[in-house]
């Protein structure tokens, strides 16, 4: 049995053995087998309140189409990995129809039973409506069209805004309108809200500084009827008309042929052509919007939106530095904690790293604007305007300089 022993060792040792490291004939060994330690799984939670129904549905719904279109995207591609932990994004929505007070009791239920760490998309009424909510709350929250100082504030460091509505270029648009159009006189007819208010002032003033000649009416939502308005406007004979698509096809018909423009809010093509006519429309100045040929990335952006919806909104590429910015901002940090990644874009905006969008690389700036916070991020700013119908662009202007992001009334 003592002579055995040896021979059973050797069995045995080949039986437990690792194939690595068995040589046979000669050949390359095969590789070890790795078993990999299975991935764990977890969720960032993420809401919004947006106007999905009503007189708003125009400006919420390619809010949520876009973000939508990014989150599946980041899911899709298996999200991000952090310490081990594979983190995909669930998202709720909620509809608030245009309506301040129904959106608070939306930020509400996103805070208090969703528990949420990040709200994207809030407009401006809604985001008024809920600021001493959002305030006491780390929820790290992104807006669209609101972005005044009362908004983005150091009293609310988890408020940010990586959208560039025309408040923020205003001294670049004003002023290539003004050598290219010689504009001397810019007339605005727009609704009477606060954040509305808030983009006519500043107008206002950055046309003062410019030597340009401004009149405001303010008119009250579902007004359908602005002739007695627009006529006391046009009385004045401006260079520029900034009206929506129902008072543009009025201001038509009063005669008024001079230059019209929706550059104060993002616009959408078809609900302008749809309102005002195919003729009305011809010329109607746009810079929020931003054309999805530009780059691959954009163009690829164009084609997956109409996969996924069968349509494409003009307006869609506005929004994706709403869910962008967060995305980045989780693998700037290396972490999902709302209060991590609000300090990963401090460092970013120190270090003028870029938010990388489809159109290109936007900024974070505004510090002049915002009480020393740099919260609101800007990109290249597209001109364009409506040509038999469709959106044609003019010119691209480069993200405006920090000395343009000043405050305003």
């Amino acid at each position: 049995m003592k002579k055995l022993l040896p021979i059973v060792l050797v069995v045995l040792f080949s039986i437990i053995v690792t194939p690595a490291l068995i040589s046979c004939g000669g050949g390359e060994e095969p590789s070890a087998t790795v078993t990999e330690t299975p991935v764990q799984e977890a969720y960032i939670d993420m809401g919004g309140t947006l106007p999905l129904t009503g007189i708003g549905a125009y400006l919420g719904t390619p809010v949520q189409r876009t973000v939508d279109l990014i989150i599946d995207d980041f899911n899709e591609n298996g999200g991000i990995v952090i310490d081990g932990v594979k983190y995909l994004i669930d998202m709720t929505w909620y509809d608030d129809a245009y309506d301040p007070v129904r959106g608070r009791t939306n930020v509400e239920k996103l805070i208090n039973e969703d528990n949420v760490d990040y709200i994207v998309g809030l407009f401006g009424s809604t985001f008024s409506a809920s600021s001493s909510l959002l305030a006491d709350n780390q929820v790290l929250v992104t807006t669209t069209s609101s972005g005044g100082q009362e908004i983005i504030s150091p009293e609310r460091p988890y408020v940010f805004r990586p959208y560039m509505g025309a408040t923020v270029g205003a001294y670049s648009i004003m002023g290539w309108l003004i050598d290219n159009y010689d504009i001397q006189n810019f007339a605005m007819l727009t609704y009477e809200t606060m954040s509305s208010i808030e983009i006519a002032e500043c107008y206002e003033k950055v046309c003062g500084e410019l030597g340009v000649e401004t009149s405001v009416i303010y008119y009250p939502p579902l007004t359908m009827d602005y002739h007695t308005m627009l006529t006391t406007l046009l009385a004045d004979d401006p260079d520029l008309l900034f009206v929506g698509p129902e008072p543009l096809k009025q201001a038509r018909q009063l005669g008024y042929t001079g230059m019209a423009t929706g550059m104060l809010t993002s616009t959408n093509v078809d609900v302008v052509v749809g309102t005002a006519g195919i003729e009305y429309s011809e010329g109607y100045f746009i810079s929020q919007n931003l054309d999805w040929r530009v780059t691959p990335e954009s163009t690829q952006f164009h084609d997956d939106y109409v996969a996924k919806y069968g349509e494409y909104d003009d307006q869609a590429l506005s929004f994706v530095g709403l869910i962008e910015a967060i995305i980045q901002g989780i693998e700037k940090a290396e972490s999902t904690d709302p209060t991590d990644v609000m300090i990963a874009f401090d460092q970013m905006a120190a270090d003028s790293e870029p938010i990388h969008l489809p159109i290109g690389d936007a900024y974070w700036s505004g510090e002049k604007r915002y009480g020393g916070l740099n919260h609101q991020l800007v990109m290249p700013i597209h001109l364009m305007d409506i040509q038999d119908g469709v959106p044609q662009l003019l010119e691209i202007l480069p993200p405006p300089p920090a000395d343009e992001i000043v405050p305003c009334p």
